[in-house]
């Protein structure tokens, strides 16, 4: 997980102009953080995250991407994101929200074997079909399918 500078903007820095009072979706309120153009792509604008400590905690979830974050007119922040109305963090992380473990207050951190795991019950969902045949009805391949996912991995929700 990658750390950005994690600063404060708006009311609570002082500041009342139109760009830190709006922002390309509207007036900017709790909740919303500007991002770093250089961030847009993986943060686009109007998604949501959690801004997570270096140790994966959350501190803040579901948070708006509703503003970019520029030092002055042309010229943009770079690895950083503010929170509006907020306070500075100093360095944080920024997660998907829903890429978190529920509960736990923790990210879910990109695991290898979770991967082999997704490919394996593709793979085995794959020969699966080809023994059932392509005639069976769109529900019965979806009980069918649901079936395997909870028999290789209790612990997963249904796999559509």
């Amino acid at each position: 997980m990658a750390l950005y500078r994690a600063m404060a903007y708006g009311p609570s820095q002082g500041e009342y102009t139109k760009s830190t009072l709006e922002g390309p979706l509207g007036k900017l309120m709790e909740g919303d953080i500007a991002v770093s153009p250089n961030l847009l792509k993986q943060f686009p604008m109007g998604s949501r995250v959690d801004i997570v400590d270096a140790n994966g905690n959350v501190t803040h979830r579901n948070m708006r991407v509703a503003d970019t974050s520029w030092i002055t007119t042309g010229k943009p922040t770079h690895n950083s994101f503010e929170i509006w109305n907020g306070q500075d963090l100093g360095q944080a992380g920024l997660v998907k929200s829903g890429e978190t473990v529920a509960g736990t207050g923790t990210t879910k951190v990109p695991d290898l074997n979770e991967k082999v795991n997704e490919m394996n019950l593709l793979i085995a969902m794959e020969k699966a079909k080809s023994l059932v045949g392509e005639d069976q009805t769109a529900n019965k391949w979806q009980q069918f399918s649901n079936t395997l996912s909870k028999i290789i991995n209790p612990d997963s929700a249904n796999v559509s």
